[in-house]
């Protein structure tokens, strides 16, 4: 991982200034490890200095890892904004990412009712099922959380036809 330890990369990202931390971003990507991913993942979730999001947004979209995968859901499972999750999703979608093995994590974010990051999310459901083969059970499985989903009154129209949209498409697979 390039020439700096990990304590002197965290002591730069928690640096104020935004051009030392993304000349540190574009070391770190000369010879990206699994500890690179880590960093900049945590950096993800701890900033919000728009400058390095975007820096990161455009560091994200080139990984090629698969390994990356399981940093990537896990910045999901930790309650980002939704405004920072609407980023990583317009994100996820434009990788070449084999995100497959965590379908539910995409199909469980249709819970949310913001409309935009839905669509979003929905994309990249899609890809998943259209690219690769998901088990049936999976399948079923996630029909069935969608279907919850389509009950809660305080979901708008527009929401629950997006998810009923998911719902045949799933249906489509099997």
């Amino acid at each position: 991982m390039a020439s700096l330890s990990h304590k002197e990369i965290q002591k730069i990202f928690a640096n104020s200034n935004s051009n030392d931390v993304i000349s540190t971003v574009d070391l770190l990507m000369q010879k990206p490890d699994n500890n690179t991913f880590i960093l900049l993942f945590d950096l993800y979730i701890n900033t919000e200095n728009k400058e390095i999001i975007d820096k990161l947004l455009s560091v994200f979209i080139l990984i090629t890892d698969n390994d990356a995968v399981d940093y990537i859901v896990n910045i999901i499972g930790k309650g980002i904004s939704d405004d920072k999750l609407l980023k990583l999703l317009g994100v996820i979608w434009q990788t070449k990412l084999n995100f497959a093995k965590h379908i539910n994590v995409f199909v469980n974010l249709m819970d949310k009712n913001n409309y935009f990051l839905l669509v979003e999310n929905y994309t990249i459901i899609e890809e998943i099922i259209l690219e690769n083969e998901v088990d049936s059970e999976i399948i079923n499985s996630n029909i069935s959380i969608l279907e919850k989903f389509c009950e809660d009154k305080s979901k708008s129209t527009d929401v629950k036809n997006l998810i009923k949209e998911l719902i045949k498409s799933l249906n489509n697979v099997l």
